[in-house]
């Protein structure tokens, strides 16, 4: 959604930008052409000597700043810290520190790509960011050349046009999202046309935790979020959002989300991204025929992702309830446990009574979860410990108009 232009009004090719700050060889070079916007490459020694005059006599070429060796190790540090320890699980993400460390981050990669979990494509959206956020950082701090960042916005979006005309206070905006919100159209709640089986796994959790549920197709996303709350379950404590496309593996996705035009969360600018509202979106505008899916995340510090796929699609009857519950298998993880990591590191310091922590982890566990359980001693601990535990008899379906309600009344 921005731009940046030069100061003769010529825009700036950031994409390959990006592509120069990727470049981890001596050769290609890069550099931007000050006058036009273009990104300029040159292939070989052989080439730069046809380009030496005019780089060294001629302030119009720029050469862009890369990553090295030492930067890519750097950033598949992080990568492996924020993304595979959390949702890749504690053993990949040891073996391929340990590769790190020892082979160094070009090894990494090769380890990703031989993954069945395809986290490589995780890493190149990472990397990908990490790239673009340094094109941007150079771009603006050329010497001599006062670069402008243009907020480009949507097409026909009242939130986007208010941006754009630097009207940012919570009043305009506020204004401009009511707008806009108008512009969709009421559905009115009929018989579907459609039921959709849905299969949702909980990302990168070991043993998988997954359900598998019915929903009418013409449920909306806020909807299916609540149907996602109840049969994991989870307790609905947390924001929440749905994306297209996996947002690890992508950089241009749709966000569909609660619409609250007061909370920085949702008025998200980034460059690719798309924002809609959850209350006025269907399920099947995105799930349309068997293996498409979407992705829901919910409580964004312990970043419960979970990714949800059409398995069938039945031709609606009345006889047939909806929602149900079909299968499933293995536990949900606990509300604020930490991530996935987290939430195996306390299981396993439960299952050690002689763990310098267990007394303290114990305690907390019994404040959470002592209405659900009521058991103590062995029983109680053995109890909360099985993560192979599911019972789907015990899922109970929520009103979905009610819990939107109950929604409303927290953002007022």
């Amino acid at each position: 959604m921005y731009s940046y232009v030069l100061r003769n009004g010529q825009k700036i090719d950031m994409d390959g930008c990006v592509q120069a700050v990727l470049s981890v060889s001596e050769y290609p070079l890069h550099f931007l052409d000050l006058q036009t916007g273009n990104v300029c490459v040159v292939d070989s020694i052989e080439m730069l000597a046809d380009w030496v005059q005019n780089i060294e006599d001629n302030e119009r070429y720029k050469e862009i700043t890369s990553f090295d060796h030492n930067d890519y190790a750097d950033i598949m540090d992080e990568f492996l810290e924020n993304i595979i320890k959390m949702m890749g699980g504690k053993e990949l993400y040891i073996n391929l520190k340990k590769i790190l460390n020892t082979d160094g981050w070009e090894q990494v990669v090769t380890e990703l790509k031989k993954d069945a979990e395809e986290w490589v494509h995780a890493w190149d959206q990472y990397i990908h960011d990490e790239a673009y956020d340094l094109a941007v950082d150079w771009v603006m701090n050329i010497p001599g050349e006062n670069v402008i960042e243009k907020f480009d916005g949507c097409d026909d979006c009242a939130i986007c046009q208010t941006m754009e005309e630097e009207k940012t206070d919570v009043d305009s905006l506020t204004r401009a999202f009511a707008k806009q919100k108008v512009k969709g159209l009421d559905r009115l709640r009929v018989f579907p046309k459609n039921i959709f089986q849905l299969k949702i796994e909980l990302s990168g959790s070991q043993p998988l935790v997954w359900r598998r549920i019915i929903v009418p197709d013409n449920y909306s996303f806020f909807d299916l979020h609540v149907a996602i709350q109840d049969t994991m379950p989870w307790y609905g404590s947390h924001l929440h959002q749905f994306f297209d496309v996996s947002p690890y593996t992508n950089r241009e996705y749709t966000k569909i989300k609660y619409p609250d035009p007061d909370n920085e969360v949702y008025l998200d600018f980034s460059p690719g991204i798309k924002i809609i509202d959850e209350t006025k979106t269907l399920i099947n505008e995105f799930l349309n025929k068997e293996k498409d899916s979407v992705w829901y995340e919910y409580d964004f510090g312990d970043s419960w992702m979970h990714k949800v796929i059409l398995e069938k699609v039945i031709s609606y009857r009345e006889d047939i309830q909806l929602p149900d519950i079909l299968t499933g298998k293995n536990m949900c993880p606990w509300e604020d446990s930490g991530g996935l990591g987290g939430f195996y590191e306390k299981i396993e310091i439960l299952k050690n009574k002689k763990h310098i922590y267990h007394k303290e982890i114990l305690e907390w566990a019994q404040y959470i979860w002592e209405e659900y359980l009521g058991e103590e001693g062995e029983v109680y601990i053995n109890t909360l410990t099985d993560i192979t535990k599911f019972e789907k008899d015990k899922v109970n379906w929520s009103d979905p108009d009610e819990e939107l309600k109950i929604f409303e009344e927290n953002y007022e």
